[in-house]
């Protein structure tokens, strides 16, 4: 039986009961987890959980980096027996950028997220297409549904845009505040696209 949870600021706390109806028709188990309590990369869980039939009580902490090119993640555990248990684990989402071929790392999964590959160029002849003749812009940022993105294009004028809600439409545009020349002016508003999984 889940308690209702609670979000204190930035914190999520929600405890759970768990009642056994057959043989006993008791209450066996009481836990309670408070989430994510964020401290630079690093997203931190808290719990605390008692059962009653075993009379034990175990305190637990969890690290996990969730952002970045992998993620380690660290746990322990220490209950009222005097047992301590260290867990360790490590995470790397892997996958190919469609245009150049390079090879790219994510604390994300790439298989099931959605990734988009942009593109930012001078477009010397006006025509709204990357071709012949067309400079590619280094160091553009861009934004999605408004909000801004880390990420900046390479010297190949390339964004690889990852970690996105697969197959659902969002609109895609060049952050104006990264563009370094006030002669140059951004074409378009922004584009709809569907980030699509990357695989291998």
């Amino acid at each position: 039986m889940p308690a209702v949870p609670v979000n204190l600021t930035r914190i999520r706390v929600r405890g759970n009961i768990t009642y056994e109806l057959d043989p006993n028709d008791e209450i066996d188990n009481v836990a309670l987890i408070a989430e994510p309590l964020i401290r630079g990369p690093f997203r931190y869980t808290f719990g605390l959980n008692h059962s009653l039939d075993q009379d034990l009580t175990e305190a637990s902490v969890t690290a996990n980096k969730a952002s970045g090119r992998y993620n380690p993640s660290l746990g322990l555990r220490y209950d009222s027996n005097d047992i301590a248990t260290f867990n360790a684990s490590l995470s790397v989402g892997i996958g190919r950028e469609p245009r150049s071929g390079e090879w790219y790392t994510d604390a994300r999964t790439l298989a099931s997220n959605g990734s988009v590959s942009a593109i930012a160029f001078l477009d010397g002849n006006q025509d709204g297409i990357f071709d012949a003749g067309n400079e590619p812009v280094a160091d553009i940022g861009f934004r999605l549904n408004g909000g801004y993105s880390p990420v900046r294009s390479n010297d190949e004028g390339i964004g690889f845009l990852t970690g996105l809600p697969a197959h659902q439409p969002l609109n895609l545009s060049i952050a104006p505040e990264t563009v370094s020349d006030p002669l140059w002016t951004v074409a378009l508003d922004g584009v709809r696209v569907v980030p699509a999984p990357v695989t291998p």
